[in-house]
């Protein structure tokens, strides 16, 4: 990759509750950034939290009350490998890269960034794989205690892994070859 910098605007957003510990949150948030090897932090402004509001929502009480906030910052990054990692570990609503105009990818700087999504792709898959597969396992358990306390008006769903593409092939051939006899 050229030796030159990428500058690039992000804008980070978090949802929580108490204000206080959303402002805090987000100041912890902008100096862990800032430690990131590779990236400086140019200009940054924070704004202040404001309570969500939802017309869908009844009012809330107080300690219940969510609010949300959001930070601008204008970054500097060593290359794009530095900037892929950024919206990995920081997940930003927005990211807006100000300079340079045209980026050369070099090819280990590619591998490095295809190898780093499919880490993470991987990671999610597992979570995902793992809750579903809880999920199963909580809904066998409570269709187990409503059959047994004769519990009848309705019954816990299993969530549904997506199949193999191969296999979903497989069954689609099976379908169509039934159609046909």
């Amino acid at each position: 990759m050229a030796n030159d910098k990428i500058k690039a605007r992000i804008i980070l957003e978090m949802l929580g509750r108490p204000q206080a510990h959303l402002e805090e949150t987000m100041q912890k948030l902008i100096e862990a950034l800032a430690k990131e090897k590779g990236l400086a932090i140019l200009e940054k402004e924070l704004h202040e939290p404001r309570k969500m509001e939802d017309k869908n929502t009844p009012e809330l009480s107080e300690d219940k009350q969510l609010f949300t906030t959001f930070a601008e910052v204008d970054i500097e990054v060593d290359n794009l490998v530095v900037l892929t990692s950024i919206v990995f570990r920081y997940m930003p609503s927005h990211i807006e890269i100000v300079s340079p105009e045209n980026l050369v990818l070099e090819n280990f700087s590619l591998n490095s960034i295809i190898n780093e999504l499919a880490t993470r792709l991987h990671y999610y898959d597992s979570v995902a794989k793992s809750a579903i597969m809880n999920n199963n396992i909580l809904a066998a358990k409570i269709n187990e205690i409503m059959e047994k306390t004769g519990y009848k008006e309705t019954k816990a769903e299993e969530a549904v892994v997506e199949k193999p593409l191969e296999e979903e092939k497989e069954e689609e051939a099976k379908e169509s070859k039934k159609k046909k006899r």
